[in-house]
């Protein structure tokens, strides 16, 4: 993607597509770091790839330009699993 390369784990996007404004993605975490899920509130893997999805552009163009939030605030974990 656009030059970062990203390991297995990070690769979880099966599927994303739009409606209207919204946007919706199916994301996975292999089988080789399902066990260690209990540790996180939410695996970071998972997380990486529910942004990817919600970052692509939504011109239509089908070309991905990086675009990745560095800064976070207010961001509160409400529920776990």
């Amino acid at each position: 993607m656009a030059g970062y390369e990203y390991g297995p784990v990070f690769q979880g996007v099966e599927a994303v597509w739009r409606r209207g404004e919204e946007v919706f993605a199916r994301v996975v975490l292999g089988e080789e770091e399902c066990g260690g899920v209990g540790a996180f509130g939410v695996h970071p893997a998972l997380l990486d790839a529910a942004l990817h999805a919600g970052l692509l552009p939504g011109d239509g163009s089908g070309l991905v330009a990086p675009r990745l939030p560095f800064v976070w605030s207010g961001v509160r974990l409400h529920a776990t699993g």
